[in-house]
């Protein structure tokens, strides 16, 4: 009560529980290693004291001669900018090998880095998610690495002026990009000259670069072709792979590195060895550590996932969204929505029901039928397709032969009705039409059984004939079973007619 009158309470409480979730998912190292290395955030399995990682293949060093420390593999030159274990990856930086000249197509070496290689990444492949790019008009680039087996390929830019070249069109003219082959290793990129080492377009472009990138972070501009020559690296995508093993034959390991109960194991992407762990969907956090994924509780987050953030309620693994009394639906954002609920069809339904049950004299559930009969509209069903109709009604009905035909046609109604998918089942108005034709084929003197062919009905007649009985005509019983029957059906009809 005192909270209902506290709104600033209630949202400091709220933001505490914000923080909470927050927090939950935050550990994501071995408690007492470090989180952090400069500015980078050092998640296990990765490392780089004693004890704080997987094994070696994830030893790093923090380089403290830098402001703000730099993480590299351990033994290398190689930068580590990102760890992202939920997407399995590794943001790195690689060199770009550069050949430069003079005005005379001379050589420039202490400008020049004409071979740069990645020796280092052969602790993990190289992402499909790169393009290889080559920038400069006299230029080829090469790119070649190990994936079992050496590798070579390479593209060529060329262009004999600035106008020639767009920004932002990498095919060719100034610029040239391939896709990354899978299950590469270590790699080197190499970029050298076409035809006079620059000399003609040494005024624009005096050097040509060769370089491996993450898909999308590099967008060829053609002031590149002068001003990349102050640029050294590139942003590359790395795959993170745990040895050389499928999680078939990882799970019976030791040292099975999916650690985490709500998690999973994948198998590498890149069609190489190794597999990966992640979370659960519905939970987040650290696989590789024994309580690593938590629950995301997805109604404290700031975009609700519901169109009604009250009618959001946090399940473990998932949510749901509550819709209101009289609505149905899941109530999510992208999901099918509330709508309000059809009485006229919940109420057809259970006369439906009831219908089943007077005909055939048996209960709606019931234990004592044969298997997979427990639920009387499937043991009806099941009846029908096996043409055992008359051996399922109600034994104390009287049946003469001229109601057979009657009794099927309100049989295979019902089978219409029972259809598993919505949309197969016949509207409100269509069920009305097959009762009222029913009553006047049976029932009414004027109808087809009839010498009488007056087709037209006025209102009373056709009051007349939806207050008549529909099978009572014909079928006597013993008990009021018949009675109950026509009551109901002519008490339901005409909210049928009006149909959904």
């Amino acid at each position: 009560m005192a909270l209902q009158k506290n709104p600033i309470m209630v949202l400091l409480l709220f933001g505490l529980l914000q923080l909470i979730v927050v927090t939950k998912s935050e550990n994501t190292t071995i408690q007492g290693c470090p989180q952090y290395c400069g500015s980078v955030k050092i998640p296990y399995p990765f490392g780089y004291t004693k004890g704080c990682y997987y094994n070696t293949s994830f030893q790093l060093t923090c380089n403290q001669t830098f402001n703000p420390p730099k993480p590299f593999f351990q033994g290398s030159n190689i930068t580590i900018l990102e760890i992202i274990l939920e997407d399995g990856e590794l943001l790195v930086e690689s060199p770009i090998a550069r050949d430069c000249y003079d005005k005379r197509g001379k050589l420039m070496e202490n400008e020049s880095n004409q071979v740069a290689y990645t020796i280092s990444f052969s602790r993990f492949p190289l992402s499909t998610r790169n393009k290889f790019i080559t920038v400069g008009c006299d230029t080829v680039g090469v790119v070649g690495g190990d994936r079992g087996r050496l590798f070579v390929t390479g593209c060529i830019a060329f262009c004999n002026k600035t106008n020639d070249v767009v920004s932002g069109s990498c095919e060719g003219i100034g610029c040239c990009q391939m896709d990354i082959p899978q299950d590469v290793w270590d790699f080197g990129t190499i970029s050298g000259p076409i035809l006079n080492n620059h000399a003609i377009v040494h005024d624009f472009n005096p050097c040509g670069y060769a370089f491996v990138a993450q898909e999308g972070s590099y967008n060829f501009s053609k002031l590149d072709l002068v001003n990349l020559k102050k640029k050294n690296t590139s942003r590359v995508v790395l795959d993170l792979t745990i040895g050389n093993f499928t999680c078939e034959q990882a799970k019976v390991m030791d040292d099975y590195a999916c650690r985490a109960k709500n998690s999973k194991c994948l198998n590498s992407s890149n069609y190489g060895p190794g597999y990966r762990c992640k979370c659960l969907d519905g939970f987040e956090g650290n696989p590789y550590l024994l309580d690593g994924c938590g629950d995301i509780n997805e109604c404290l987050r700031p975009i609700n996932p519901c169109q009604e953030r009250w009618s959001c309620q946090n399940l473990i693994g998932s949510f749901k969204c509550s819709c209101l009394k009289g609505f149905k639906g899941d109530g999510k954002i992208n999901g099918t929505g509330c709508t309000p609920i059809d009485h006229t069809t919940s109420k057809f339904v259970t006369t439906l029901s009831i219908a089943l049950e007077l005909l055939t004299g048996q209960k709606a559930l019931s234990f004592e039928r044969p298997e997979g009969g427990i639920n009387l509209a499937l043991h009806f069903i099941s009846s029908m397709k096996e043409d055992r109709l008359l051996q399922i009604l109600d034994k104390n009905m009287i049946i003469v032969d001229e109601d057979i035909e009657a009794i099927k046609v309100v049989a295979n109604l019902a089978k219409w009705c029972l259809r598993v998918r919505g949309e197969e089942r016949p509207s409100m108005k269509e069920v009305a039409s097959e009762l009222e034709g029913l009553i006047h084929k049976e029932i009414h003197p004027w109808g087809p059984n009839s010498n009488n062919n007056q087709e037209d009905m006025n209102v009373e007649e056709t009051k007349y004939l939806l207050e008549s009985s529909c099978l009572h005509a014909h079928i006597g019983s013993s008990n009021d079973s018949s009675v109950r029957f026509k009551s109901m059906l002519n008490e339901n009809l005409q909210s049928y007619r009006s149909g959904r």
